[in-house]
This record gives structure tokens, sequence and C-alpha cells, in this order.
């Protein structure tokens, strides 16, 4: 009962995990750091701007290389200043009505040169740049660098948007400091239109510069200072084919479709090939198997072997009239032998058996289970790896090829959703963390639907379908999670529209993944075998009463005959309730002295045995204990005008 309730609660709790991690993606996109852009900028005590020079020149694919230079005084020591960029962001674009639509961008941004020792990291959305050395500080300097910075968006860009001096500078931009850009060609100049202060406001900044052209180039000045967290912006409505070959996302699209569909078809190649198990037609069977044990049974059906496979031999044993099991007063299991097992066993048998008796046990030998506790660890493991030995001897399970070609296609199955959830968050606003923990759950879940397909013959039907449950409920959840998140992002204007890839990708790997759980193929012998198996594991759990009752008279103790063999079907309690009519007689190789069967009872003595077991895998399977020993996003409205923070590059700095 409380094995039931464990495996219940971990459903449970599984399916409220992934429930939850369902969201995350919508979760993390909320809350990522390029939605504080509006947050306020601190001034940094330790530095003062002295000037800040900028020279930007604008190339015909919407392209901008920067040069900035800037002059600073430390207030204490300093190592050097900071410089972080946006490669990420939101433009927003309002028509005449007012209506605000955004369409996402991401960049790449390249340090070019600097007069400085620097490094350069990506953090929160941002590419960093710190000038200086960690080893040396310094009372101020001139920081002279270039950057080029290249954005992309699905469509292409077209219009002219760029922050100038940037709106997360953690100084006042004093009055004096200068900008220049110089454009590919020349264009009406009206077009172009300057914005300053915080993030999002439309001050027009005509009133605080000096303004002057020369043919495609404007230079300017700052008249008075920009305050702590206040920039400079500037934005053009191009006319049409001002700009070409500017960057868009255009083949991206058709790139996913294709990785998944390529995926898809090799993956189905392996199974039709490699993977595809032959039927396996079952014969109803009455008997165990002569050649096979239930620990070699527990193996064949579901390619691993587990601690349980093992002790069930002490049933398989005790049956055989190899040994005794007694149970006293105080709840103490001991095991007593009464043969030898004879030569031709295999070597597992031997291993577990002389492990419980050793080598030279005497006939009628005990041994207490208390005293096999921490010793016995190392023997369950190696009769483990013998059973596979063994089997594999006679043919084995599995093909190897339907192995390998199973990890490797479970592998190739993983990479369409990686990819695309990869191409996703690059393509968004923020990191979408979430993502990456949707794409764990589906590995997991692929793994959770190959195990119960693996298991499906040690399992009864309840069991069955919980792991039935499970897996696909976790499946459906990765992938909704994904398509749920995705789409949320997409509404807000935060991700490229990549709706049809999204929609293939997510076909394939739900599709994919439940082809990867059958892709497992049984070798000639197994299959036979397991027609043999399958048809006794159908008996078991099917088999009527009348048919049951004329066995069993025939042979009264073929019930214990069979009962090891239900234990490694999972089918224990079905063999017992199928005898709840039948008068079954007491084992002689069973002796309770607790005082809960002091007549037999079928059912007292399957909870006896059934609680007796699990305790003998708890105590044998534990191993001897161990000896102790912050960015900003890109926006603004193109087309109905811009505001300052809201173009391309951008960001912030201070000191270090």
């Amino acid at each position: 009962m409380m094995k039931k309730m464990k495996n219940t609660l971990a459903i449970v709790i599984w399916l409220a995990a992934v429930l939850f991690i369902s969201n995350a993606g919508v979760v993390f996109s909320i809350f990522s750091p390029e939605n504080q852009a509006s947050a306020t900028v601190e001034e940094d005590p330790y530095m003062t701007t002295r000037s800040y020079h900028v020279e930007m020149g604008v190339g015909e694919d919407n392209s901008c290389t920067v040069r900035e230079s800037i002059d600073v005084d430390f207030q204490t020591p300093r190592h050097g200043i900071y410089r972080y960029i946006p490669d990420r962001g939101q433009i927003a674009a309002a028509d005449k009505e007012g209506s605000v639509s955004y369409t996402p961008y991401y960049a790449s941004v390249d340090l070019i040169s600097t007069n400085q020792e620097a490094e350069t990291d990506q953090e929160n959305g941002n590419r960093v740049f710190r000038f200086g050395d960690e080893d040396t500080t310094v009372r101020g300097g001139l920081y002279n660098f270039t950057f080029m910075y290249q954005p992309v968006t699905q469509e292409g860009y077209t219009d002219f948007y760029y922050n100038i001096f940037p709106t997360g500078w953690q100084n006042e931009i004093p009055a004096g400091s200068t900008f220049s850009i110089i454009f590919p060609k020349d264009f009406p100049h009206e077009l172009l239109q300057f914005y300053y202060g915080s993030y999002g406001e439309q001050n027009r900044a005509e009133e605080i510069l000096k303004l002057s052209w020369s043919g495609s180039s404007v230079t300017g000045e700052l008249t008075r200072s920009l305050p702590t967290g206040n920039g400079l912006t500037c934005y053009a409505d191009m006319e049409d084919g001002y700009f070409t070959n500017v960057k868009t996302a255009g083949k991206m699209p058709a790139v996913l479709i294709m990785a998944a569909v390529v995926v898809f078809v090799t993956a189905a190649v392996l199974f039709l090939l490699l993977g595809r198990d032959e039927a396996v037609y079952p014969s109803i069977q009455y008997m165990p198997p002569d050649d096979l044990d239930s620990a070699a049974v527990g193996y064949i059906v579901d390619g691993s072997v587990s601690s349980q496979d093992i002790i069930s031999l002490i049933v398989y044993w005790a049956d055989k009239g190899y040994l005794k099991i007694q149970e006293d007063d105080k709840d103490e299991i001991t095991f007593i032998k009464t043969g030898d097992l004879p030569e031709n066993v295999p070597k597992y048998q031997k291993k577990v058996f002389n492990g419980i008796f050793g080598k030279k046990g005497e006939i009628g030998k005990k041994k207490k289970l208390s005293s096999l506790k921490y010793k016995f660890a190392d023997t369950l493991n190696t009769a483990k790896a013998q059973v596979k030995q063994e089997i594999q001897k006679n043919g084995g399970v599995y093909t190897a090829a339907s192995k390998a070609a199973r990890v490797a296609a479970g592998i190739l199955m993983m990479l369409p959703l990686g990819l695309f959830l990869v191409v996703a968050s690059r393509c968004s606003v923020g990191f979408e963390a979430g993502y990456l923990i949707l794409w764990i759950v589906y590995g997991i879940s692929m793994l959770l639907l190959c195990v119960t397909v693996d298991m499906w013959y040690s399992r009864k039907q309840k069991s069955r379908r919980n792991w039935i449950i499970v897996s696909l409920t976790s499946l459906a959840v990765a992938l909704l999670g994904v398509v749920i998140s995705y789409l949320h992002n997409l509404s807000e204007g935060r991700t490229f529209s990549l709706i049809l890839p999204l929609a293939v990708v997510t076909a394939v790997s739900a599709v994919g993944a439940v082809m990867i759980a059958f892709m497992k193929k049984r070798t000639p012998e197994c299959t036979r075998r397991m027609g043999y198996l399958m048809g006794l594991r159908e008996f078991i759990e099917t088999a009527e009463l009348e048919r049951i009752e004329a066995l069993a008279k025939d042979n009264p103790q073929w019930f214990y005959h069979i009962l090891p063999f239900a234990y490694v079907f999972g089918l224990s309690d079905v063999w017992i309730g199928k005898f709840e009519q039948i008068a079954v007689p007491a084992p002689d190789w069973y002796e309770n002295r607790t005082g809960r069967m002091d007549m037999f009872d079928l059912y007292v003595f399957h909870r006896c045995m059934t609680h007796n077991l699990n305790r003998i895998n708890e105590t044998l399977s534990v191993p001897k204990p161990a000896s102790s020993s912050g960015g900003h996003s890109g926006g603004g409205f193109s087309g109905g005008g811009g505001f300052s923070g809201g173009g391309f590059s951008g960001g912030g700095g201070g000191s270090w």
C-alpha cells in the first residue's frame, strides 16, 4: 500500500512540476531584464565625466561604425570604465491614430579597436566592454574605442534610428560634448529628428543642440548637460530605397523547417532499417520455462535487470527446495540452506546463493537478513551484470544496432526543438530561460516514453496506464509550454514571427518522441522466447477460475512454481487474486512465527511475502556507507516619430 502511495505521489509531483514549468517561458519573458529599460539610472559616485564625444559612420545596409571618446576623472582609484550596448530589443511603431506595434530586433556588436586594455562579455541581452586592468587602478583617463553595430529585423529595418548618447550612462553628460554622423548619401535634412531625456521621453532636442550640416554629414554639440539617466537619440523616416541590403531573417524559417524535416526523415530511416521490432505472437502457457529462471525472465521482458529480478531468485530457489525462509516473532527474516544448487546453474545464481550462505555453507546453515546489510550490494551488482552476460551468450535481448540507432535518433530528435528555441531566444527581446527548461522537460519526457515502452511487460495494467499518463502529459506540457510561451512573446512583439517552423517542429518532436520509444528491436531468439513468456504472462493475468482449479488439482504446488515469475511480471497480487476461492496448501519452505498466520491463509501469506521481499530488497541493496572525510532594450516610435533611448545601440555604463 505504501509503495502505491509513493508511486502516486511521485506522479502527482512530476505532473505538478511540468505544469509549472510549462509557464516558465512566459514567466521568464515577462520579468527579463530587458523590460526594465525605464528603470532609474543610479549616479556613479566614483566618477565624473569631463566630456563624451561620438562619431558615427552609417553604412548603406543601415549598419553603423561608432567611435566613442569618453574622458573621465575618478574620485577614488578605479580600474577603468565599462560600457554595455544592447544586442537585442524592440522598436515600437505608432501610426497616425496612435496605435503601437512592436518589432523585435537583434544585433551583432563587435569591438574593433581601443586605446585601453579591454575585455568583452555577454550579459542580460547586452554586449559589455570593460576597459582597464583588474590589477591596476587609475585616477581617470581618456577612453577611445570603436565598435561595429549591425541590427537585424525579420523584414529588414529601412529607417534610421540610433541612440547617440546612452540613457544608461551613470553620469551627467556635460555640455560641450559633441557628435558627428556621416551618412552614406544625402537625403532631406528635415527628416532627421533629435530627442533627448530619460528613456521614453520625446523632448525635441534642437533646443539643447548646436547643429551644422555638410553634405551628408551632420555634427552637433550639447549646449547644456544631460542629467544622469538622460540620453540623445536621432530618428529619420528615410525614403524608400535609401538603405539597401539591410540584414533580415528571411531564410531563417526555411532553415528551421528543413532542419526539422531532415532530422525526422533520418530518424525514421533508422527506425525502419534498424529499430522496427518484429511482432510477438503469444502462445498460452501454463508452466514456467524449463531453461530460464525468474531473474533471466525479468531481464528478457524489459531489457534491464532490477534488484527485484535478482531477489525473485529467493522464492525461485525456495520452490526448488534449496532454501527456506523463516520469519520470527521479532520480525527477523532468516534464510536456511536446505540444498546445494546444481553445478550447471548460471554464474549469477551461484554468486547470489553463495553470497548468502558462503561457498562452503553446509546444509542447514542459517543466515539472518540483518547480517547481510551493507555487505550484499556489490554481490547484487555483479549478479546483474552476469545475468546480462548469460542472456547475451544466448542471443541477447535487443540488437546492438537498434540500441545504437535509438540513442542516435534520440539525440537527433532533440535538435529540431533545441534549434528552434535557440533561434527564437536569439530573436527575442530577452533571453528566454524558460525555453531551456522546457527543452530539458522534452528530453526527460522522451526518456519516460522509452522507459514506459521498455517496461511494458513487467508492469500491470494500472501501472502501465499511470506511466502512459505521466510520459504523454509531460511531453504535451513541454511542447505546449513552448507554443504558449512563444505565442505570448509574439503577441507582445517580443520575438520574430516563426509560426510555420513552430508548427512543423512541434509535430516532428511529438511524433519523433513516440517513434523513438519503440525503436528497440529484439533479437530473433528473444522474439521466440517472448512468445512463450507473453503467453505465460497473459495466462497469469487473464486465466479463468475453472482452468486454474483444474491445474491446481493436478499439481498442488503449481501456484508456487509460477509465483517468482508473476513477481517479475509485476503480477504477483493478480496471481494471488486468482486463488482466493481455491484451497492452496501451505509451502513447506516458508515458516512464520510472528503469530500472524496461526492457520495458513493465502492472502496473509502474500502480504507477508510481499512485505518480506521488499525488506529483503531494501536490505540487500544498501551499499556500505562511505567513510566520512543589467541591461536595457531599445524601442521607439518609427513612422510616428522616435523618443530618447529608443533606437539601436545606446545602453549605458559606468566605472569599475
